[in-house]
């Protein structure tokens, strides 16, 4: 079977051998299954938003560029807020290229990903020592 590469599937490749991680171990940390895993590195698979924040967070990569490489999108340039603006024109071209039944949906879409950026980051019980009712620190 052939390898489909993507972004999203070189990066995540790069960050398991970086780190020295199986995908059955990553798995098992992010909370997904190892198909996803391996569907993301082998044919090319781009998972739900949720999966992608919940691999942002167990590799300690911004969420914003776990989506961008889903994507397929340019790394963000420097300069904070104003150089979001690159992305307008790219953005309406896209947009005015969808079927005009499909762009009710589209908005909805972007008001899903709104409201996921706004969520905080998961947190796995057990990674972590927690503090108890007495504040001792405890193993979860």
């Amino acid at each position: 079977m052939a390898t489909a590469t993507t972004a999203l599937s070189r990066w995540l490749e790069t960050e398991l051998r970086r780190r020295s991680l199986s995908q059955m171990a990553l798995a098992a940390s992010a909370g997904v299954g190892i198909g996803t895993i391996s569907g993301i590195l082998h044919r090319g698979h781009i998972p739900k938003i949720d999966t992608l924040f919940r691999l942002a967070d167990t590799l300690n990569t911004s969420r914003e560029r776990v989506l961008r490489l889903a994507a397929d999108l340019p790394p963000e340039p420097e300069g904070g807020d104003e150089a979001d603006d690159y992305l307008i024109p790219e953005l309406l071209d896209e947009f005015r290229q969808l079927p005009d039944e499909w762009k009710l949906a589209a908005l909805e879409q972007v008001g899903t990903l709104r409201r996921l950026a706004e969520l905080p980051p998961v947190r796995f019980v057990g990674g972590e020592e927690e503090e108890g009712d007495d504040g001792q620190a405890r193993s979860g």
